[in-house]
């Protein structure tokens, strides 16, 4: 903000500051302090109260130089805001591959596990009719010695 451009406009129009002061609710000290000091940063409240009392648009207390800077350092973050945004996009897009991804490794595995549950009870019962095959023909005899079961 230009504190020179609200005391350049206040000459034009013949108005002091205490003038104004008193115009916008202020006391003479706390608008020249919020004018003139340069340690503190005026309220937009406060400026907008200014630029109806001397009627005038805000923008004529905003130097071009610090407005530059401000433009510039918004556009910039707007920047940064659009870059962090492609990247939840990017993320967004990853996970739902990876998630499908692990959708249909989960499903291979449920296959296999299935097929290998099967499989398993399809050996069982292999075993079990082996077993009594065995049986049958060591009751029958016809089971050799070497392969009859051990007690």
């Amino acid at each position: 903000m230009d504190s020179r451009k609200i005391s350049e406009i206040c000459e034009e129009r013949k108005i002091s500051i205490p003038e104004l002061a008193v115009k916008i609710g202020f006391s003479r000290q706390g608008l020249n302090k919020a004018i003139f000091d340069s340690k503190s940063s005026m309220k937009v409240d406060t400026l907008v109260s200014i630029a109806k009392a001397l009627d005038v648009s805000v923008m004529e207390f905003i130097d071009d130089e610090h407005f530059n800077k401000l433009k510039t350092e918004i556009l910039s973050q707007k920047d940064e805001i659009n870059k962090l945004k492609k990247d939840i996009n990017d993320l967004e897009l990853d996970n739902k591959k990876w998630k499908s991804s692990y959708d249909t490794r989960n499903n291979e595995v449920d296959f296999l596990t299935n097929k290998y549950n099967t499989l398993d009870e399809y050996y069982k019962e292999e075993k079990e009719i082996v077993k009594e095959y065995k049986e049958l023909l060591k009751q029958r005899k016809l089971l050799p010695e070497s392969d009859q079961p051990k007690k």
